[in-house]
């Protein structure tokens, strides 16, 4: 998936690195949709053993974030100015599944050496874990 980013930003014109934009402030409208899609909560649940759509209204609790899992991990590996503005966004972003997503973030995290643990944390200006309603 990180090639399919670099292929979607390599026209965008990189400026400079902002560790405080929101989802709706990124301008590359297929970076920002996506974003949308991670933490847009589908209208019904799915029940993918049946493959079919449930009838009723989605229950308010934790989503599965798989998918935003999945593309932040993408952000990061492409590295580039723009998708690090993305990956920054979407772990600041208040939703449903933001405490998940952010718990995934930050057990990576540790996997890293200290240095590399600063650049990300004042790169991608996380909420600081634990405070992430």
């Amino acid at each position: 998936m990180a090639v399919i980013i670099d292929v979607a930003t390599q026209e965008d014109n990189e400026g400079s690195a902002s560790a405080n934009l929101a989802i709706d402030q990124i301008e590359n409208v297929w970076i920002r949709t996506l974003l949308t899609k991670c933490v847009t909560l589908p209208k019904y649940p799915h029940n993918e053993d049946l493959g079919i759509k449930a009838s009723v209204p989605y229950e308010v609790g934790e989503p599965d974030i798989r998918f935003a899992q999945n593309v932040l991990l993408a952000l990061l590996q492409s590295g580039s100015i723009s998708s690090l503005n993305a990956a920054g966004a979407l772990l600041r972003h208040r939703w449903l599944g933001q405490r998940r997503l952010s718990s995934f973030f930050y057990d990576r995290l540790e996997l890293l050496d200290n240095d590399t643990q600063v650049l990300w944390r004042d790169r991608l200006n996380p909420l600081p874990e634990g405070n992430n309603g």
